[in-house]
């Protein structure tokens, strides 16, 4: 943004609601849903990012950068939003028990990770190009910066692409969940089959062509070295396994309203809601606060390169250190502490946090004392991260059924 306002603005600065417009593009796809194919929701993310790289005025102002950029921002949106159940459900169907919150907890932590990548793409490019910027301020930029900027942003952006496009041979061929083809497909020699091909290779399972009429040794998938056997659940008597009900119009209301889950759902919704309002209500991610608080309330005027640069440090340290360091202590307490302790300790820690830059940020801004605001926004990420943020992700994948998992999520 700070880039495309010194190219497009006249005074260097992209109008506010144009910035809100495009990141409420850019949430609101996020409420759509989930996809058959994992692949897909990825090949729409690949695309909205190479197409918000090559978003354009047109010739004599034909278009609209920011019409493009909201555009495609809302098609990035519906490609993240399918993204978030379904990560968060494959990994939690796919991993054992033991396991799964750390597992569920790795995946969160490619937020962050994410975040940190994306802000060191543009403070190597400004440092690479550091000799086409100019060194005075910004109103000296002269039509070689334009152009400098011009192909900084659009590399930022286009280049969010080639980690997904790299994942997306992975997600094609990543197998259908167990659970999923047991319990909604109702094809339980298929999930055996996917499992042996996944886990083993073919080399620890043995299974023999299913033959729905055979009800002896023939059904069974033997596992080598071991007196174990698995029974394909089709063949088993009804009173051995119960199968879960189909998802339908009556069993939502039976499973959600009769049987009370809709607590749950209420819970697990809320939650997620009360943490984004104050995620992004907080603006920790919008580069004129951060400038604000780093700048400690002072309008003095930086050279462009030396702005340029130091957005990208103080997003740096303020989003993607907090946040990391955030992830990796959920990861290690967990299972120690549980999601729901997790999840109320970091609540009860943002809202102290909350209260205390809500009450002392104007006395800390007019006395010239930002480097507290700070520390104080590097502890609110460690708490979203060590808290809320990573929970609500991770106990909507493991408190619903699997009919009901990824749509609840």
């Amino acid at each position: 943004m700070p880039m495309i306002g010194h190219i497009y603005y006249s005074n260097n600065i992209v109008p506010r609601e144009y910035q809100v417009a495009i990141n409420i593009a850019t949430l609101g796809g996020s409420i759509l849903g989930r996809r058959k194919a994992y692949g897909l929701e990825l090949i729409i993310t690949v695309a909205a990012a190479l197409g918000s790289a090559m978003a354009s005025n047109g010739m004599n102002g034909s278009m609209s950068l920011i019409g493009w950029l909201i555009f495609w921002r809302l098609i990035m949106g519906i490609g993240i939003g399918a993204d978030y159940p379904l990560s968060a459900v494959l990994c939690s169907e796919m991993a054992p028990t033991r396991l799964r919150g750390r597992m569920l907890t790795a995946v969160f932590m490619c937020q962050p990770l994410g975040q940190l990548l994306a802000t060191l793409v543009p403070l190597i490019a400004i440092y690479a190009a550091r000799e086409h910027l100019p060194q005075t301020t910004a109103e000296s930029c002269d039509a070689d910066c334009l152009k400098t900027l011009d192909i900084i942003w659009r590399l930022v952006l286009g280049l969010g692409a080639v980690p997904a496009a790299a994942s997306l041979w992975f997600r094609l061929t990543i197998i259908e969940s167990p659970r999923y083809t047991v319990d909604i497909v109702r094809d339980d020699h298929q999930a055996a089959i996917d499992v042996n091909r996944y886990f083993y290779s073919g080399d620890h399972i043995s299974t023999r062509s299913f033959d729905p009429s055979q009800h002896d040794h023939d059904d069974e998938i033997h596992v080598e070295g071991t007196n174990e056997s698995i029974h394909p659940m089709s063949i088993m008597e009804p009173d051995e396994v119960s199968q879960p009900p189909q998802a339908s119009w009556s069993d939502i209301v039976d499973y959600f309203w009769h049987q009370g889950n809709y607590r749950t759902l209420v819970a697990t919704s809320l939650t997620w809601l009360s943490l984004d309002l104050a995620f992004y209500g907080l603006g920790m991610n919008d580069y004129t606060t951060l400038e604000l608080i780093w700048s400690n309330n002072l309008t003095q005027t930086e050279p462009l390169y030396q702005a340029l640069l130091a957005n990208a440090w103080q997003s740096l340290l303020i989003v993607s250190l907090g946040a990391i360091i955030g992830n990796i202590l959920t990861m290690i307490s967990i299972n120690r502490l549980g999601r729901r302790m997790i999840q109320i300790n970091g609540f009860f820690w943002l809202f102290v946090l909350f209260l205390v830059i809500g009450t002392s940020y104007r006395k800390l801004m007019d006395t010239q004392r930002s480097s507290v605001l700070v520390v104080l926004y590097i502890l609110t990420q460690i708490f979203f991260n060590f808290g809320p943020n990573t929970t609500t992700y991770i106990i909507p994948a493991e408190v619903f059924p699997t009919r009901y998992r990824c749509t609840a999520h």
